[in-house]
C-alpha cells in the first residue's frame, strides 16, 4: 500500500510527538525509528492509533483529506 504523503507524514508527527512525551514507555515504539516504518505499518498505526475520530466530527474538524484517506485502505483491506 502507497500512503498518502500528508498522511504519512502527519501520523509520523503525532507518533513522534507521543514518544518524546513518554506515551511509549515499556513499548516497542518507545524505541521506534518512525521514519524508517513502512507504508503499511504507518497504515496500522493511522488506522488503530491516529485518526480515530468518527466521520461527523472529521468532518467538522476540516480533516477531510484524513477521512478519505483513511476510507481508502479500509476498502483495501
Amino acid at each position: 500500500m502507497k500512503l498518502d504523503k500528508y498522511v504519512k507524514d502527519r501520523t509520523i508527527s503525532w507518533l513522534e510527538g507521543m514518544q518524546v512525551d513518554g506515551a511509549f514507555q515499556g513499548q516497542p515504539e518507545n524505541e521506534m525509528d518512525f521514519q524508517k516504518l513502512s507504508d503499511n505499518d504507518l497504515g496500522y498505526y493511522f488506522i488503530e492509533w491516529y485518526f480515530t475520530e468518527d466521520d461527523q466530527t472529521a468532518l467538522e474538524n476540516d480533516e477531510t483529506e484524513l477521512l478519505q484517506e483513511r476510507k481508502r485502505i479500509l476498502k483495501q483491506k
